[in-house]
């Protein structure tokens, strides 16, 4: 290898190659079969055979193969897409029954007057939405220009009981629940106040997010974002035990 990164064949000299990927080397090994280069060749094949017998997957831990072409880890994807596009297709039809979207004015109810908020909603955060973020405070989010302020605010979807319930509801083997406890749903939760029609709702969910497979490659890497052990995630991102 040259200073400027540049291979060269420890067989033939030449450039752009190595010794096992030379061409000339290759060919002579086709030809005369049972030279020392056709048994150098067949050498390193055995090798490359056994350290792929030996390699385990970063994921489930077996041989043979590795997180690329685990076979475990696309069964585990493939269950978890399933749920989510079934959510995606519930959270679709919700939407247009609390008339949540674009436009829609929404607010609080706090027990203390002053602390009141009412808004027009103006951004929904679909890179972030899937059955899980929902369930996380902070996950699921759409963005509110609440009237009186200078910055708009974020707010978890999580905290609109209406949404919350009928997606329980319509979804009940996924565990929906509300993002603030139940003493202070009725303060902290928002509500629709001049809610968009159901049409206009479901018109502003984007198709490719229906796929159902945003979000679903982080189930599987750990809070570094590096790809994580099948025996440190979640049971409910398996597709079997």
């Amino acid at each position: 290898m040259s200073y400027h990164g540049t291979v060269y064949c420890g067989h033939c000299g030449g450039k752009g190659h190595n010794k096992r990927g030379c061409p000339e080397r290759k060919k002579y090994a086709r030809e005369n079969p049972d030279s020392y280069y056709a048994r150098e060749i067949k050498r390193e094949m055995e090798r490359d055979k056994q350290r792929s017998q030996n390699r385990k997957c970063s994921y489930c831990r077996n041989g043979g193969h590795n997180r690329a072409t685990c076979s475990v880890l696309l069964k585990d994807k493939a269950h978890v897409i399933k749920k989510n596009k079934k959510f995606c297709k519930a959270f679709k039809k919700a939407l247009g029954m609390c008339g949540i979207g674009i436009g829609a004015l929404v607010g609080n109810n706090p027990n203390n007057p002053d602390r009141r908020r009412v808004g027009m909603i103006k951004e929904i955060y679909w890179n972030s939405g899937n059955f899980a973020t929902l369930r996380n405070y902070g996950g699921f989010q759409v963005e509110i220009d609440f009237h009186g302020q200078q910055w708009n605010d974020n707010v978890s979807l999580a905290r609109f009981p209406q949404l919350v319930e009928i997606l329980a509801e319509m979804l009940p083997d996924l565990n929906i629940s509300h993002g603030t406890e139940e003493s202070r749903r009725e303060s902290h939760g928002f509500r629709t106040l001049s809610p968009i029609t159901a049409e206009s709702a479901e018109k502003q969910v984007p198709s490719d997010w229906l796929h159902g497979r945003t979000g679903i490659d982080k189930f599987y890497k750990d809070w570094n974002n590096k790809p994580e052990r099948r025996g440190h995630v979640s049971a409910e991102y398996k597709c079997c035990d």
